[in-house]
């Protein structure tokens, strides 16, 4: 990964045109971060709690998360 986006990536509202993009953003930053949220939150300069919640807040993509996760051989986050 080149360069990480900034914290901000989660501030972008779900009915902003980039949110999408936002989105694609974290999961690749999880993804870069073999899908652990601690560490992708380190990352990202923000709380696990916070990117947590960031990901709760958008039922399909926190289900993809945690279908990647446990592709991974790693516990899903509780919803």
């Amino acid at each position: 990964m080149a360069k990480l986006p900034e914290a901000k990536i989660m501030e972008v509202p779900r009915r902003s045109g980039d949110y999408i993009s936002a989105m694609g953003k974290v999961m690749d930053v999880l993804d870069h971060a073999g899908w652990s949220v601690s560490e992708a939150a380190k990352m990202l300069g923000v709380s696990t709690g916070r990117l947590v919640s960031f990901l709760r807040a958008d039922g399909p993509l926190f289900a993809e998360m945690n279908r990647r996760r446990k592709e991974k051989g790693l516990r899903g986050l509780n919803s």
